[in-house]
């Protein structure tokens, strides 16, 4: 089976339809981004998806992850393919929007769509570790950002999502909540 992806809709949405010479224009972009590199970007980012990210998605189904003497080991190639994403600038550096170095988001999300095409499981490596790393950069100290963060963007470490619904696990459409008043709302009421 052949990896292929139509990029002439990306082409157009962030080259004629949005105004993405915007985002380019902005301070953090304007040195190293303009429309005349969109081209480039999503072929590498096509080339990427096809030649690296499509070949573990088949093992990935087939094998998958596997959980032996404590230990889980992802599907053969994965832990390759993450690293490779994320050191070299195609994962979590352009989701967290303080990092530098990091491509615009129109650009990075057209890449991401691409890889979700070829592979939808390892997306969710790079999703959960942004989403990890935000929260790092949003509220953790200097000492966290220090040690987490470098790691997480080479590929070496993870984020994860503990998931707390006792009557949903990752179901989150099942979760059934309750809301009671508190003595705190009472008070601001009475204000």
């Amino acid at each position: 089976m052949e990896f292929r992806y139509d990029t002439r809709d990306l082409r157009f949405i962030v080259k004629e339809w949005l105004r993405a010479e915007e985002v380019f224009a902005c301070e953090r972009f304007r040195d190293n981004f303009s429309l005349d590199d969109v081209d480039l970007y999503l072929n590498e980012g096509y080339k990427i998806a096809r030649e690296v990210v499509f070949p573990i998605n088949g093992p990935g189904d087939k094998i998958g992850a596997r959980l032996e003497n404590g230990v889980v080991t992802p599907a053969p190639g994965y832990a390759d393919v993450y690293r490779f994403l994320q050191a070299n600038g195609w994962g979590s550096s352009s989701e967290c929007i303080q990092i530098e170095g990091g491509m615009p988001l129109i650009l990075y999300k057209m890449i991401h769509e691409m890889n979700m095409a070829a592979c939808p499981a390892i997306t969710s490596y790079i999703k959960l570790t942004s989403g990890a790393a935000n929260l790092i950069i949003r509220f953790g100290t200097e000492e966290d950002k220090a040690l987490f963060l470098p790691k997480m963007l080479s590929g070496d470490w993870q984020g994860t999502m503990c998931l707390t619904e006792p009557n949903a696990g990752s179901d989150v459409g099942d979760i059934t909540a309750r809301a009671f008043p508190s003595k705190s709302r009472e008070r601001a009421q009475k204000h």
